[in-house]
């Protein structure tokens, strides 16, 4: 309470002196004050320009839509990139599509294909070539089972065209130079020449021939050498891809990627597919430069 009292006391004392005047011999009259002038009226504000709509949010960082490169070969068979979200599976569906074979390394996604009422396929394939016995089983999977059929790679212009066009050859259901036309319109580099020789060489197989292939259908199968080396180098590749968005510094929503680890993990990826044996038996269908 004294504590109080003695605040009130100075802040009084000091509004006093700040009041107080200097002795004056004697006060002249106070000069009239000079009347104001009369405020200018302020300038209507200009109404704002309303803001523009926001662009739609897209799918990826590249592409409209959540699946890119689709090609459709007939009205059954379907290709193009993988389908990694919610609403790429809704497209899909939209497509009507019952079948997904994938020639990619990495697994697929089973749990959202499966709530789709979609069945998944996969039989990896890497750059250098279609084998017989995969263009075999992926020609036995597009023939019994539910159409149409997509078949996607990771980006849907080499291998998953390339595939999907021998395997169609297979089938009878198109012509050699009509496949090797549907890879060259889907993308496919001409510089993976062993893609482009089993597409040109693929022969029209038998009854019993497709019969003998494996109806296995495996919904996943774990890639090994340089299947699995590619799945690590693409991943790597989007990590290193978001790394330089954020100028070449961890992103902020991804603090578990270091620049110079991923960088590492790349390199070593693709030593480790260039000394692989299934590498360097298919060499001449790999790209040289």
């Amino acid at each position: 309470m004294h504590d109080l009292t003695a605040r009130v006391l100075v802040l009084a004392a000091a509004i006093a002196l700040a009041s107080c005047q200097s002795p004056m011999k004697s006060a002249s009259p106070a000069t009239p004050a000079t009347p104001a002038t009369p405020a200018t009226p302020a300038t209507p504000a200009t109404p704002a320009t309303p803001a523009a709509p926001a662009a739609p949010a897209k799918t990826s960082a590249h592409h409209d839509e959540p699946i890119h490169n689709i090609h459709k070969l007939t009205d059954r068979l379907i290709s193009g990139s993988g389908p990694e979200t919610p609403e790429a599976f809704d497209q899909l569906q939209k497509m009507g599509v019952k079948t997904i074979i994938s020639v990619d390394g990495s697994a697929p996604n089973l749990e959202l294909a499966d709530a789709r009422g979609m069945r998944y396929v996969h039989v990896p394939t890497t750059y250098a070539t279609v084998t017989d016995e995969q263009r075999l089983e992926i020609a036995r999977a597009i023939r019994d089972l539910p159409g149409p059929v997509f078949l996607h790679c990771h980006h849907g212009k080499h291998r998953g065209p390339s595939a999907l066009a021998a395997a169609a050859v297979t089938l009878g259901k198109i012509s050699n130079d009509e496949a090797t036309a549907f890879i060259k319109k889907a993308g496919t580099a001409p510089n993976y020449v062993g893609l482009y020789e089993c597409v040109a060489a693929a022969p029209v197989a038998t009854k019993d021939e497709l019969d003998a292939a494996s109806n296995a259908f495996p919904k996943v199968r774990k890639a090994h050498g340089t299947t699995a080396a590619m799945v690590e180098i693409d991943l790597a590749w989007e990590h290193l891809g978001a790394i330089k968005a954020a100028g070449w510094k961890t992103p902020a929503d991804s603090p578990d990627l270091v620049p110079a680890a991923e960088a590492g993990r790349l390199t070593d990826n693709f030593r480790i597919a260039h000394e692989d044996q299934e590498y360097v038996k298919a060499g001449a269908g790999l790209p040289q430069d």
